[in-house]
Parts: structure tokens; sequence; C-alpha cells
């Protein structure tokens, strides 16, 4: 009776181990699906949806502090003249800005694809005044242009949408 009562265990454990292969086999293909979904356009958000419902988000993004953010000193300028930058290595061109108080500062910035030289004179932007200046080749930036990724990953601006005083800070 006692090898009947073994016997009926390892038949149930057995049984549960083939449900779970069968389980397992199942949710590989349905990952295969929601993978093919996510990297054609059928459900372009399916990956990250995918990737919160495993719980594997992705959050690198790390969280500061108010006096963090009030260290950045993001000011208002106004680009005076533009220059081609052919020793760069992607394309880009050279920006001189006037940050008011803070005076003519230079930069380069990639943002041939969306702007013309002559559109950019006159040009309000925001650029980031307080880092230390940068080497790029054989030019030194002065401070950061700002700008946001489009979907190609090409730069547009970021720009005023009235007029402010130049070197005003971001409130």
């Amino acid at each position: 009776m006692c090898n009947q009562g073994f016997i009926g265990e390892i038949s149930m454990i057995h049984a549960y181990v083939h449900a779970l292969v069968e389980m397992t086999a199942a949710l590989n293909k349905l990952v295969a699906l929601f993978c093919f979904a996510a990297s054609s356009s059928i459900i372009p958000d399916m990956q990250s949806l995918f990737s919160v419902l495993l719980g594997f988000e992705k959050n690198d993004m790390e969280e500061i502090t108010w006096n963090d953010f009030e260290k950045v000193e993001l000011r208002a300028g106004t680009i005076l003249e533009v220059f081609d930058f052919p020793e760069a290595r992607k394309p880009a061109y050279k920006v001189k800005v006037d940050f008011g108080e803070l005076g003519i500062r230079m930069s380069s910035a990639q943002i041939t694809v969306h702007y013309t030289k002559e559109e950019l004179v006159g040009k309000q932007i925001v650029g980031v005044v307080n880092f230390p200046k940068k080497q790029i080749g054989k030019f030194m930036s002065e401070f950061l242009v700002t700008g946001f990724a489009d979907e190609n990953g090409d730069i547009v601006l970021t720009t005023l949408n009235g007029k402010v005083p130049n070197g005003s800070k971001l409130c």
C-alpha cells in the first residue's frame, strides 16, 4: 500500500512537470510573438509593455534633489553668428551666443539637419553655461547647447516662445 501511494505521488509530480513544460513552450511562443510585434510596426510600444508586464521596465533615470537642479545654469541666449564646422566628426555648426551679463560664448551644435545658418541668427536658445569648457577638436566649447532628438536622432533646439533678456535663468 505504501508503494502505491509513492507511485501515485510520482505520477502526480510527473503530470505537474509535463504541464510546466507545456506552459513554458507556450510562454516561449508568446515571447516570440511579442518580440516580433515589438520589432515591427504592428505595435511599436509592445516591447515596453512586455517589459513592464515582466517587471523588466528599464528606468535608468536617477532622481535628483531640487538643490541639484538649482546648480544647473540653464540660460537664455541669442545666436549672433553661425559658422560651418568642417572639422567636426558629425555635421555641426559653431554658434556665437550672447548671454547678456554672462558675456558672449561659443559652442558647437549638431543641428545642421533642421536649421540653416541663416535661420539660426537671432534665434533665442537655452544653454547650460556652468559646465567646464570642452575641447572639441581644435575648438573650445564654452557652453552646452540644449535640444531634443527627433525620431531620427537629429537635434531640434530648445528655443523660447517669447523674448526674454539674454542671460535669463530658467526658473
